[in-house]
C-alpha cells in the first residue's frame, strides 16, 4: 500500500467558487482524493502578481469524504480580479494543484 501511495498523486477536482465573492467568510469547496489520504490543503487567493491577500489550510468537511472547504480570512478590494490556487499533498509528498481565477 505504501509502494502505491509513492506512485500516485492525490487528485484534485475543479474548484467551486459559487459561494466566494471576496469578502471574509466566504467559502471556496473543492473534492481532493488520495489512495492513502490527503494530509494536507494550502489555499493561496492573490492577485496574479506579487500580492497575495492570504494562504491558509482548507479542512476536510467531514472526515474520508474527499470534500474539502476554505474560509476566507480577508476581504479583497473591490474589483480586484482574484486568482485562487489550491495545492493539496498526500503522505509521501506527492502533489496535485489547480488555480482558478474570479473577477467580482
Amino acid at each position: 500500500a505504501a509502494i502505491s501511495d509513492f506512485l500516485k498523486r492525490p487528485t484534485l477536482e475543479a474548484l467551486d467558487l459559487s459561494e466566494y465573492t471576496g469578502q471574509a467568510g466566504d467559502r471556496i469547496y473543492f473534492m481532493a482524493n488520495d489512495n492513502g489520504g490527503v494530509i494536507g490543503a494550502l489555499v493561496t487567493i492573490s492577485d496574479g502578481d506579487e500580492t497575495v491577500f492570504e494562504s491558509g489550510e482548507a479542512a476536510e468537511v467531514e472526515p474520508d469524504t474527499g470534500y474539502w472547504m476554505y474560509t476566507a480570512q480577508n476581504n479583497v478590494p473591490a474589483g480586484t480580479p482574484v486568482f485562487i490556487n489550491v495545492k493539496v499533498s498526500d503522505r509521501p509528498g506527492n502533489t496535485a494543484e489547480v488555480n482558478d481565477q474570479k473577477a467580482f
